[in-house]
């Protein structure tokens, strides 16, 4: 091979790492297109699921449709527009839900996860649509706005299913029954065992934060129209919350005389200053004597929601230290 060949082929192998290198480099910009946000050096990205529990759904059952939000980092990182109801075809909303949930990834970290179901009646056979959904939501810390489209989901519906059972399922029934028996005599057995030799385990106490969580969810609904009296629960039940929780006759107390007894028990600054922040806003309402606004609830109830939520992650962290020792 002489010299010029050489050269040659040095220059079109020179030309095809160059065009490896390019190629790699938009293929790692495309990777990083997504929903993110960062805290500093550490980037944050949310998760869209959206599904059904079966593509194929009898006329005369319903359809199961979850939509769920998850990121690894505190449940209040992101504040979360109002998720609307998706256009329907061939469906009608039968009722919905929600729930939140921290799960535990070791080493101090969670991955947060908000889940909507809606249950959907079938109208008639055929096919039957869920239209996509546009969610908004913003970085607290960040203040960037982004937002979330889901795709179309379809669901069959099928010919009606018989209501009563057959030989198989009866005998299920029977199987399940047996179980369910024998279950109830073992533990019987044993707590008759445990008292004969007085022995008595003390269950793990949950957190204020937990018990309150599930009050506020259960009494408390940001989208009534009876904004007045909720504003009022919504008050009792937050300093119900911040008496167990910190140990203060927050009942009773003024909202001064509550972050007094908060800063003597050196809480930080920010905590103090979110916890006032809330009170004065629910004084406001209170002493003004008018019904506040859907926007100013809706905000007001999601500062408290996220305060409690703020706490019970502080629990589960030191929870998982003392796992840990």
């Amino acid at each position: 091979m002489t010299t010029a060949t050489r050269g040659i082929w040095g220059v079109l192998w020179g030309i095809v790492l160059v065009g490896q290198v390019v190629v790699a480099a938009l293929a790692g910009a495309d990777t990083l297109v997504s929903d993110t946000t960062e805290a500093g050096n550490q980037p944050v990205e949310i998760h869209l699921e959206t599904y059904v529990e079966s593509t194929r759904v009898p006329l005369n059952r319903e359809v199961r449709f979850h939509v769920r939000l998850s990121w690894i980092g505190p449940m209040g990182r992101f504040q979360i527009d109002p998720i609307t109801q998706p256009h329907l075809t061939n469906l009608v909303l039968q009722g919905s839900g929600s729930s939140n949930k921290l799960e535990p990834l070791g080493n101090g970290k969670f991955r947060a996860i908000k889940t909507l179901t809606y249950l959907f009646r079938p109208l008639e056979l055929g096919m039957a649509y869920i239209d996509p959904m546009e969610i908004h939501y913003r970085d607290r810390m960040s203040g960037q706005e982004h937002h979330l489209q889901s795709q179309r989901v379809a669901v069959e519906i099928i010919e009606p299913v018989a209501p009563g059972g057959g030989g198989v399922r009866a005998r299920i029934y029977v199987v399940l029954l047996a179980i369910f028996f024998l279950t109830i005599a073992y533990f019987l057995w044993r707590f008759i065992r445990l008292r004969s030799h007085r022995q008595q385990e003390t269950p793990a106490l949950a957190p204020p934060s937990e018990e309150y969580l599930k009050k506020i969810a259960q009494e408390i609904d940001p989208k009534a129209s009876n904004l007045g009296p909720m504003s009022v629960k919504l008050s009792q039940l937050f300093r119900e919350f911040l008496s167990r929780e910190f140990s203060i006759p927050a009942r009773e107390a003024s909202s001064s005389e509550i972050v007094q007894s908060l800063g003597a028990r050196r809480l930080p600054a920010e905590e103090i200053s979110r916890v006032e922040e809330i009170l004065t806003t629910m004084d406001r309402i209170k002493f003004a004597g008018v019904q506040p606004g859907p926007v100013e609830f809706s905000q007001l109830y999601q500062a408290v929601e996220t305060f409690i939520e703020h706490r019970q992650q502080l629990w589960q962290s030191q929870q998982s230290k003392t796992e840990e020792v």
